[in-house]
């Protein structure tokens, strides 16, 4: 069937059948990256923001922790160390 077939139209053939399967696969790929989109999209709402929550309870935590120390007498470097030594990780947004 394909001995009688010029090279050209074998050539044409074998371009169509490659570029329809590239076609596939970038569908593909573009499906799969919308669901990952989505999927981290919903990971960030349902997941990021109690982080998010719990990060400024810590924080007026530190706070409470820094006035409690005032009211016990302690001196100020006392004080901002103690603080510090719970707070050093963390980063202020």
């Amino acid at each position: 069937m394909l001995a009688k077939t010029k090279i050209f139209a074998r050539l044409v053939g074998l371009m169509s059948l490659m570029l329809v399967l590239m076609a596939l696969v970038a569908g593909f790929g573009l499906y799969g990256i919308s669901e990952t989109k989505s999927n981290v999209d919903g990971l960030y709402k349902n997941n990021f923001l109690p982080v998010k929550q719990v990060d400024s309870a810590i924080e007026y935590l530190y706070r409470a922790r820094l006035s409690a120390l005032g009211a016990a007498g302690k001196p100020i470097s006392s004080r901002t160390s103690a603080v510090r030594s719970g707070s050093s990780s963390r980063t202020s947004s």
